[in-house]
């Protein structure tokens, strides 16, 4: 990190013409010292005014990185805020982030070296530029950020992630609507009210008013999230069409690859500094984002300029408190530790400082469970030793019934398991890989108050020893259902001694999307597929006495859209069925989900246990 920190100078509003004449408006921070600095880019729909931020956003602040000895643009994209134009995501961020870079490198303070930083949204304007190939553009600091625009952020396995893309928009149009001098509908503009004052609670950690505004959101997205189709959701067309040009595009089009990062894994090699969380719903994406530019450089080369660290966090949040689970001291120091690495990783890259950073290892995981943070020479591991761990049942896994069990064991002549799944009645969204909008997030107890017939839940015996699993996860199931169109879930749980249930990562397939996310075909009634869903990754150690808990269903609601047991564009499907699920585990068939399980995993701290 730069060891002289600097007074700094702002500079508002700053006009910054695009090619096409539309000016886009940004802040600038300075050192007051008057000489040519690297230059360090954020282009966020978000407000660029800093003040406007929430504690909770994401870091480092811009006047932080001025005063190490950088000038940093925080830039409105078009259509936000202050700066000209429509609003159309990612519609122009490939063109205005080139032309942004290359206004930067020419102005009178800057040394022509242009790095950019920020997450989640702020990432891909990242990716974006790069991809338009502006030569000043030295470096990339992308964090809690997509991949496959497709496949993660609006659908994961075909189904539409209904939950966080419904409310995001609702947050957007809050900007749109008053550009554009139109109302909102009330009860849009209730919950846009509600989760902003909730982001700010949530900053002053002010817990009893949180858990309040939580409760009525709750409230208003059960009103809001019902209808079918879901084109007759409330989103005014003018101030929100984008949401319906996501549903319109149900399958991965040409609509999605023109934004999508795996396209760019072999062009853009700039060097990258990749920051994700566990329960982030970018998790997978960061750590596809980190194998895919690294897999196209040379293996050294590869290590100095990919990094990843990948903490326990939500997104953008680097809390140690997340939802239910206390992740420990380890964690505390997380943004100040976030702050120092931005500074010291484009210290080294646009100042030419050798400072240490390309002596550091390529990979930082923290082991969730232990709760340790430990450094790793690649991901995912080369020791991991993948294990099928099977599901088992006399024909009653069902949850109301008892339960099935879950071991390393293949099975042998055991008789189908099988629950009815009804659309009106689905399983409700419990924690997971979701916003902060009023649900539940992250690790949450997963205990119900009453056992349901349409999960089926599998659970090994208590582990005789510790058992950790970092790395991808994969469910392959064998499953028939006498729909032309279903889901299916998987759930990965940490039982503890005393009966809490702690989620540890979860999955979805849409049955038509079984072979290709761009070629859904329906399915054959009563006729048995093998699926596979992906359950992205964790790093978890699951300790001595603790179980494994495996659960399967076919609704995850409101996180992602009720399959209505048809097939077509879930804007237009409004026919609802129930449909009859029948999950076979046999010699034949033997549904199973594959643990990464990672050999002599460290050693038990005794307090540590005793707190689990």
């Amino acid at each position: 990190m730069s060891e002289q920190r600097s007074r700094v100078s702002v500079s508002r509003d700053v006009p910054i013409a695009m090619r096409d004449g539309t000016r886009l408006y940004a802040d600038l921070y300075r050192p007051e010292v008057d000489r040519r600095y690297p230059v360090l880019l954020q282009r966020t729909p978000y407000n660029k005014t800093v003040e406007t931020w929430p504690k909770t956003n994401f870091r480092p602040s811009p006047a932080f990185l001025a005063s190490c000895g950088y000038a940093v643009i925080i830039q409105d994209v078009r259509g936000r805020f202050k700066s000209e134009g429509e609003y159309d995501p990612y519609k122009r961020d490939a063109e205005d982030g080139y032309d942004t870079v290359q206004w930067a490198a020419a102005q009178p303070w800057s040394s022509g070296k242009v790095g950019m930083f920020g997450g989640s949204y702020m990432g891909a304007t990242q990716f974006l530029a790069a991809s338009a190939k502006p030569p000043a553009l030295q470096a990339l600091f992308p964090y809690f950020t997509g991949s496959s625009h497709y496949d993660t952020w609006v659908y994961a396995g075909g189904a539409f992630n209904l939950l966080t893309r419904f409310t995001w928009v609702v947050r957007m149009m809050v900007d749109t609507a008053a550009r554009k001098g139109s109302g909102m509908p009330k009860p849009l503009k209730e919950l846009a009210e509600a989760m902003a004052e909730l982001r700010k609670s949530a900053s002053a950690e002010a817990g009893s008013d949180v858990a309040e505004l939580e409760r009525g959101i709750v409230a208003l997205l059960s009103r809001l999230l019902n209808p079918v189709p879901l084109r007759e959701l409330p989103i005014p067309e003018e101030l929100g069409g984008y949401f319906f040009d996501w549903l319109d595009h149900w399958k991965d089009d040409g609509y999605w690859q023109r934004i999508n990062t795996e396209n760019e894994y072999g062009r853009i090699r700039l060097p990258m500094l990749h920051i994700g969380g566990w329960y982030d719903e970018f998790a997978r994406s960061t750590l596809d984002n980190y194998v895919g530019f690294s897999r196209h450089l040379a293996s050294e080369a590869g290590r100095v300029s990919q990094k990843l660290i990948m903490g326990p966090w939500i997104h953008g949040s680097f809390s140690r408190n997340i939802g239910d689970v206390d992740f420990g001291p380890e964690i505390d120091e997380s943004e100040r530790y976030i702050n120092d690495l931005n500074a010291a990783y484009f210290d080294y890259w646009l100042k030419g400082i050798d400072n240490g950073y390309a002596e550091t290892p390529p990979v930082r995981l923290f082991i969730m469970g232990v709760n340790r943070w430990r450094d790793e020479r690649e991901w995912p591991l080369a020791r991991t030793d993948y294990q099928s761990w099977y599901v088992h049942s006399d024909g009653t896994a069902n949850e109301a019934r008892g339960g099935g069990w879950l071991s390393p064991e293949p099975p042998v002549d055991e008789p189908p398991d099988q629950y009815a799944y009804d659309p009106d009645h689905p399983v409700q969204t419990n924690g997971g890989n979701i916003l902060r909008i009023g649900m539940n997030i992250g690790p949450c107890d997963q205990r119900r108050d009453t056992p349901r017939d349409d999960v089926l839940s599998y659970v090994s015996k208590p582990l005789e020893a510790d058992m950790e699993v970092t790395g991808y996860i994969k469910m392959k199931l064998w499953a028939a259902t006498d729909a032309e169109d279903t889901d299916f879930t998987a759930k990965l749980i940490d039982v503890y001694p005393d009966g809490t249930e702690i989620n540890i990562q979860d999955g979805v397939i849409r049955a038509s999307f079984r072979e290709s996310l761009a070629d859904p075909h329906p399915v054959e009634p009563g006729r048995v597929y093998a699926y596979e869903i992906d359950l992205w990754a964790t790093s978890q150690l699951f300790f001595k006495g603790h179980r494994i808990k495996l659960e399967l269903s076919s609704s995850n609601f409101p996180r992602f859209n009720r399959n209505l047991n048809t097939f077509g564009p879930p804007a237009e499907q409004r026919d609802v069925r129930i449909a009859r699920q029948t999950i076979y585990h046999d010699t034949i068939r033997p549904t199973h989900i594959l643990l990464p399980v990672i050999p002599g995993a460290e050693p038990n701290d005794r307090q540590k246990r005793d707190d689990q």
